[in-house]
């Protein structure tokens, strides 16, 4: 699998969007089947997020990584690439890690400021909405999400690529051309 991060506000789902164009990718078309499971992970391992995760082998961890591999493949019809994206799989890589120890991680980073105003006009659901009633907010939620990808990078045994923002809308063939090395 593939997933595709960011803060909020940075172009997940542009890049998203791009990479579903491509014959040999599918992109999930529901929420992002990672967040299910961090959802139900607490339920099955009966501890609060994100205890939980220590108890992931007792709580059926191979079998709930086999389930979300299925859906991942069940939605690949074929590709060769199959995208799980939402800017809040930020906290859930190390969960990505566990189950899908072989998984890419494509990173979309963007100008601080870009972002903030993005994030910032959007009327946001769920948790980046309470994440973005103030820019004093939004900034707070935007260097968390840096703080937290940086130690991902480091301790995390994925494989990722980083992709900025402004190189993809100035020089799409070549930025989307690595990406693909990198797939």
């Amino acid at each position: 699998p593939v997933v595709v991060v960011g803060a909020a506000g940075v172009g997940v789902g542009l890049v998203r969007r791009l990479l579903a164009a491509h014959p040999d990718v599918a992109a999930m078309r529901a929420r992002a089947p990672i967040h299910r499971i961090a959802d139900q992970l607490p339920r099955y391992a009966a501890q609060p997020w994100p205890d939980c995760v220590d108890h992931l082998p007792r709580a059926g961890g191979a079998h709930i990584g086999a389930r979300w591999q299925c859906d991942l493949e069940e939605n690949a019809r074929g590709a060769q690439v199959v995208l799980d994206a939402s800017p809040t799989d930020i906290a859930h890589l190390g969960l990505v890690a566990l189950l899908a120890p072989g998984a890419r991680v494509i990173v979309v980073q963007r100008n601080p400021l870009d972002a903030a105003l993005s994030a910032f006009r959007r009327l946001l659901r769920g948790e980046q909405g309470a994440r973005s009633r103030t820019l004093e907010d939004v900034s707070e939620a935007t260097a968390q999400d840096a703080e937290l990808m940086q130690h991902w990078e480091r301790t995390l045994p994925l494989a990722f690529h980083t992709i900025d923002y402004d190189s993809l809308v100035q020089q799409p063939g070549k930025t989307l051309s690595q990406l693909w090395d990198f797939l």
